[in-house]
């Protein structure tokens, strides 16, 4: 899904610090099921699938592109201390299955509290991850009117024999520690769902890691994923916006899911637990997402998908059998 996620961890995270210096949003609680309106009668709780061996490789791949997103205020009438969102996100991830996926995110926005008063946030964010070697890397950046407030980077590595995953972090202080071995990294987590739509599962419940809570935490996450939409005769027409838009992105011939996830600190096990935020997109095949839609609580920013680029796929050196 064009691991889209991975602008939402940091996005998440710098929005709450953005929220007290535009006005103190209160970011007290999160309903479940928010994004997930278009998607009731479609989703079957009942059904779900655990990831057990998350040190296997998922047969799924992901098709390097960069994407750029126009991002705005989802409904002005229903946000609270917020007037207005503007701005953009350029995400792009290159790489291959074997060789690893790199990905690279900045998202500039402009936000206006109730007051007038603006505040501009430049969010940067680097991965990399080797779900095969059970490696991740993480680096991010906040800023805010152009100051540098907070940096976070480090790495992990997925300890088979101990069955867990050994996390260094080197910004903000160095720090030592160890994760559940079950605990999937970002893009793991955007395969299985991919595994988990094609499969026609309804509900997929993970641990992911994603060097978000300044690289100290994780998220239990519970995705549900929506029956498959066969492309529309609207995106196939040649005279229409809409056909003309997904030609141009190169989506027209392409089925996709309606996905909402909902993201919980740690285990998530209270039943009363409210998320800590909300993602819902539109999901293809070949990894890329539009109709992005992130739920903060007191307001919801959408991100539509403006251009895309594809680039070329990363080499995979087979090793020469003797």
């Amino acid at each position: 899904m064009a691991i889209i996620e991975q602008a939402a961890y940091t996005a998440t995270n710098s929005n709450r610090n953005m929220c007290g210096l535009t006005g103190g949003l209160n970011m007290a609680r999160l309903f479940l099921g928010v994004l997930i309106w278009g998607m009731i009668g479609q989703v079957l709780l009942a059904s779900a699938i655990a990831i057990k061996h998350a040190s296997k490789p998922i047969t799924e791949f992901l098709v390097p592109h960069r994407a750029v997103y126009e991002i705005t205020l989802a409904d002005k009438k229903a946000a609270v201390s917020v007037s207005d969102v503007h701005g953009r996100m350029v995400f792009e991830v290159t790489g291959s299955p074997c060789n690893g996926y790199t990905q690279n995110m900045r998202m500039i926005t402009r936000i206006t509290d109730e007051r007038g008063k603006q505040t501009l946030s430049d969010i940067r964010s680097s991965t990399w991850e080797n779900s095969k070697a059970g490696r991740f890397s993480f680096s991010s950046s906040q800023y805010f009117d152009q100051n540098l407030q907070a940096t976070v980077s480090g790495s992990a590595k997925r300890n088979l024999k101990q069955n867990n995953i050994q996390v260094q972090i080197k910004e903000p202080g160095v720090a030592a520690i160890d994760l559940p071995g079950d605990v999937l990294f970002p893009t793991q987590h955007s395969l299985a769902i991919l595994k988990a739509a094609r499969a026609r599962k309804n509900l997929l419940s993970v641990r992911i890691y994603d060097g978000s809570e300044q690289g100290r935490g994780f998220y239990q996450t519970y995705s549900f994923i929506g029956k498959r939409r066969p492309p529309s005769k609207q995106s196939h027409s040649k005279t229409s916006p809409f056909g003309q838009k997904m030609s141009r992105l190169g989506l027209s011939s392409l089925p996709s899911w309606p996905v909402a996830i909902s993201y919980f600190k740690g285990r998530g096990s209270k039943r009363d637990a409210f998320p800590s935020y909300e993602l819902s997109f539109r999901l293809y095949p070949n990894g890329v997402s539009r109709d992005l839609l992130i739920n903060y609580g007191d307001f919801s920013v959408k991100g539509v998908l403006d251009r895309i680029k594809y680039l070329r796929k990363g080499p995979c050196k087979r090793k020469k059998s003797r």
